[in-house]
């Protein structure tokens, strides 16, 4: 697994579960109750403004990626993070490898820039801004289909 810690999960399951163990593998179980601290491996606060990725590991439907991803984004500001940046997509993949992989990092308005730059990477997908934030209020944002279909799971409720 090349030094990446994985989670063990059932084969099949509801999205909102197996997306809440991947994130509970990563900064803790928070949500359940419990201290953040126990098995977390990103030290996060309330407020914090964090970019997430989801990555394609090769053979899941997009659709799975951006059920996956709304319900990250939903869980993560639940608990009081702000999501401000969500990449959906196949970026690092392999062939006919199913799942997907969540990456969570800490952002600022410096890194937020940097990932907002354009790019003449090929397979590189853009992040779908959550926020408008300083500097976004006058930019025409032209959105992908599957940007626009995350921005509307994004606005049905979500089970809690």
């Amino acid at each position: 697994e090349r030094g990446r810690e994985t989670v063990e999960l059932p084969s099949v399951g509801a999205a909102d579960f197996v997306t809440n163990a991947m994130l509970a593998a990563i900064i803790g179980n928070q949500e359940e109750g419990h201290d953040q601290e126990g098995g977390a491996r990103l030290q996060l606060l309330p407020g914090d403004k964090l970019a997430i990725l989801v990555n394609n590991l090769g053979a899941t439907p997009l659709l799975e990626l951006l059920v996956v991803a709304s319900h990250a984004v939903a869980s993560l500001t639940r608990r009081g993070y702000i999501v401000s940046r969500a990449f959906v997509g196949p970026y690092m993949t392999a062939l006919d490898m199913g799942g997907v992989s969540i990456t969570l990092f800490k952002v600022d308005s410096g890194t937020l820039r940097f990932l907002d730059d354009a790019t003449t990477a090929p397979a590189w997908v853009r992040a779908t801004p959550l926020d408008k934030g300083k500097g976004m209020e006058d930019k025409v944002i032209k959105y992908t289909l599957a940007q626009h279909l995350l921005l509307v799971l994004l606005m049905i409720p979500q089970r809690v």
